[in-house]
């Protein structure tokens, strides 16, 4: 069973996304596994990072007020691209952080939902989860649970630092693309 608005949600988040494409809104290695993901009749997308290195600076990496992103890349990155924001003088603590891949999907219902978090979980999406049903259906955030914080103090870029952030971005792309691969599996049958 389909919410009464599905069609229209859905043709809504389609047209999201090429517009988020055409702008350069959306993460350029994303769009492949968002489209099959819209190719499920009872799912689609509505926001997406497909794993980025950033560097922060902040008191604490986890905290959101007085924080600021200094450096945001999607891709694996080099010493040189790091460097003049790290002499930057910092406000708190420059933190190189490396996130994985996290998308919030919209299932028609519960048991797409539940459908889902299997194939997404088998695949290394592990911290995953349902995080809520309404009327638009159930909204499913995906999740790899990579993610690496590591403080840059007194200026120190390390290329060990560099090559763990790099290894752990290219894991989080390798997962999505497994999932890529095993969406069409899910069952839209109640």
């Amino acid at each position: 069973m389909y919410p009464p608005t599905w069609e229209k949600d859905k043709a809504s988040a389609v047209d999201r996304l090429e517009e988020d494409r055409r702008i350069g809104y959306l993460d350029p290695d994303i769009y492949d596994v968002l489209i099959e993901f819209m190719k499920v009749d009872s799912l689609f997308t509505k926001s997406s990072c497909s794993g980025r290195i950033t560097i922060i600076d902040a008191e604490f990496p986890w905290n959101r007020k007085d924080s600021y992103v200094l450096f945001k890349n999607h891709f694996p990155i080099i010493k040189n691209d790091i460097q003049e924001v790290v002499k930057q003088k910092a406000k708190a603590t420059l933190w190189l952080v490396t996130q994985g891949p996290i998308l919030h999907v919209y299932a028609a219902n519960e048991q797409v939902a539940w459908n889902l978090l299997k194939i997404a979980r088998n695949v290394g999406f592990k911290h995953s989860g349902i995080l809520s049903v309404n009327y638009h259906g159930a909204v499913v955030e995906l999740r790899t649970g990579i993610k690496i914080t590591i403080p840059i103090l007194d200026n120190d870029i390390r290329d060990k630092y560099i090559e763990i952030a790099n290894n752990a971005l290219i894991l989080g792309k390798n997962k999505l693309q497994k999932l890529k691969e095993v969406v069409s599996l899910v069952s839209t049958r109640d």
